[in-house]
């Protein structure tokens, strides 16, 4: 019997297909993309396991595990170790020509976070023991360096322009877990900076001057907030997660969740000028869309896509026009460019 398209498959067809015309891998900026790969097979196998510890009623989404403690909830991860094994391996994308390569400097389970402005180190998290630390790796010497101190679990940190970095800090274990944010100048002490209880990726604005991080709200709900440093000036710019700056500082990417679905939105850094980021005609507008990283020339926006419980990585323009998925046979989730 001869398949006969719907007029629902020929629209997401075309969807598709204007999609992929928008988004040219070859005009894409050159910088390797890290992110988590994980095999189709790994992926299936990942969904599967998420699905038998989702909240009873919960809808698909980023939010799905039961997690048994903040440090669960922040580093994505459980002690499980089947989860753990699936979790995906770090590697770096090549933007243009699809390669992969897998980074031999880390076990299942390690999460990039960022990338230094010249794009010389990577920052990942990773476990030491069982507890989560932030490390830098050299891209041209392949020397792994630990940026976190102290023997707390602190799973993400960023470094500030000045060499200054910010830090996640776990205390306490199971329901009395509590994540703040603190920081560190070059050679000084580590001081606390927020309250917690639930504070967690840091990002330093460019100048150097606020802090971003997530958060929760005292009801659950997940929030963006502004620490100014200078001031100590503390407040919720947006209601969302996943916060990162432009490189050049003009613009923060986050995810906010609007009619059950996460979407990506952009703002300014002091939390106006609030805007989605197109892609509500594209084909992958009924999925989850997170994890947003911008591209170093500022043009394009990579994200992850959660679709039939995996998560695929796509990348969109910034002006919503084109949209297209950028892994072939595999997939993979907190991508950093």
């Amino acid at each position: 019997m001869r398949f006969r398209p719907s007029i629902g498959g020929f629209v997401l067809l075309c969807a598709c297909l204007l999609g992929c015309a928008g988004v040219q891998l070859e005009d894409l900026p050159p910088e390797p993309i890290a992110f988590m790969y994980r095999t189709s097979d790994e992926a299936k196998r990942r969904a599967e396991l998420l699905d038998a510890n989702a909240k009873p009623g919960a809808t698909r989404g980023k939010k799905v595990v039961r997690f048994k403690s903040v440090r669960d909830y922040v580093t994505g991860a459980t002690d499980q170790s089947e989860l753990m094994a699936t979790a995906g391996r770090m590697a770096l994308l090549d933007p243009r020509s699809g390669e992969i390569t897998i980074l031999p400097v880390t076990r299942p389970g390690a999460r990039p976070i960022a990338w230094t402005v010249d794009h010389s180190k990577l920052l990942f998290s990773a476990l030491a023991g069982r507890k989560s630390q932030v490390f830098s790796y050299d891209l041209a010497t392949q020397v792994v360096e630990r940026v976190t101190p102290g023997s707390w679990s602190q799973p993400w940190a960023d470094v500030g322009p000045a060499g200054e970095t910010a830090f996640s800090r776990i205390s306490g274990s199971g329901k009395e877990s509590s994540s703040r944010i603190w920081v560190r100048e070059p050679g000084g002490i580590a001081r606390r900076l927020t309250e917690g209880p639930s504070d967690y990726r840091p990002r330093f604005t460019r100048d150097g001057r606020a802090l971003l991080y997530s958060s929760l709200s005292a009801s659950g709900q997940e929030i963006v907030r502004r620490l100014e440093l200078e001031t100590g000036e503390d407040r919720v710019i947006a209601r969302g997660a996943d916060p990162v700056v432009a490189y050049d500082g003009s613009m923060v990417a986050y995810s906010k969740r609007l009619k059950g679905h996460w979407e990506l939105w952009r703002m300014n850094p002091n939390g106006t000028g609030k805007h989605d980021l197109g892609g509500r005609w594209s084909a992958v507008i009924e999925a989850d869309q997170y994890e947003p990283a911008l591209s170093p020339d500022g043009r394009y926006v990579v994200y992850v896509s959660l679709e039939v419980g995996r998560e695929a990585l796509r990348i969109r323009q910034l002006d919503g026009k084109g949209d297209r998925p950028l892994l072939e046979g595999a997939h993979g989730s907190g991508p950093v460019w």
